[in-house]
C-alpha cells in the first residue's frame, strides 16, 4: 500500500482521495541498461488536494502474480528527490514519480525477468490501477511523488554519496512496453492518453 501523510500533518490542502485523481505515465526511457517512466497523477477534482510520500508499485507476469515490489528509495539513476515532501496539486495540475530498473543484474551480469504489467497505488490512496508495461525485476526501485511532470533531480547533486556526472541519454535498444521518447520534449497532454480514473 502507498505511504500516509505523517501524524500531525496539516490538514490544509486535504489530501487527495481516490476520486481525486487521474493517473496516466510516460513511456519508457532508456540509457547504459537502466529504464524508467514516469508516473502521472493529474488532479481532476474542483479542490487542491495533497500527495505525501512513496507510491505502491508491483511488477506482474501474465498469469497475474507479482515478481517485484518496487523497493522505495529517495534518487537513483534516473531521477528522484533529496527528501519526501507533500505535494499539493491544484485542479488540473499533476504530481509524478519516477520508477526505475536494471535491464540486467548487477550482481551477476545476468538476465533478468520482465514483467507483463505493473499495478501501483498513488500515495495515501488505497485504489490500484494496472496497465501493460515491461519492467524489470532487477534494481526496480519508486521515488517519492514530487510536483509537476518531470522527473524533479535527473541526477544527485554533489553533496549526494555516489553522486556522479550523468552519463549521455540514449535510448535503450531491444525493448518493449510502454515506448520512449525525448524526455526533454515532452509536455503533460492536456486530457490523458492511458488514463484510469478511480472511482468514487
Amino acid at each position: 500500500m502507498a505511504t500516509a501523510a505523517p501524524a500531525g500533518a496539516s490538514a490544509t490542502p486535504p489530501g487527495c482521495g481516490n476520486s481525486s485523481l487521474a493517473v496516466t505515465h510516460t513511456p519508457l526511457d532508456g540509457a547504459t541498461g537502466h529504464d524508467s517512466f514516469v508516473l502521472l497523477y493529474r488532479n481532476v477534482g474542483r479542490g487542491t488536494c495533497t500527495l505525501y510520500g512513496y507510491p505502491g508499485l508491483d511488477a506482474v507476469n501474465a498469469s497475474g502474480q507479482v515478481l517485484a515490489h518496487a523497493r522505495r528509495t529517495l534518487h537513483g539513476f534516473a531521477g528522484g528527490a533529496p527528501a519526501v515532501s507533500p505535494v499539493a496539486v491544484a485542479p488540473g495540475g499533476y504530481a509524478s514519480a519516477v520508477v526505475e530498473w536494471t535491464n540486467f543484474n548487477t550482481a551477476t551480469g545476468g538476465a533478468c525477468a520482465f514483467s507483463r504489467s505493473v499495478a501501483t497505488t498513488p500515495a495515501n490512496t488505497s485504489d490500484t490501477v494496472h496497465f501493460p508495461a515491461s519492467v524489470g525485476v532487477c534494481n526496480l526501485q519508486v521515488h517519492p511523488t514530487v510536483a509537476g511532470t518531470t522527473r524533479n533531480v535527473r541526477s544527485p547533486p554533489p553533496s549526494w554519496p555516489g553522486s556522479r556526472e550523468p552519463a549521455r541519454r540514449r535510448p535503450a535498444r531491444g525493448s518493449t512496453g510502454v515506448g520512449r521518447w525525448p524526455r526533454s520534449n515532452w509536455t503533460a497532454p492536456s486530457t490523458p492518453a492511458r488514463s484510469a480514473r478511480f472511482g468514487s
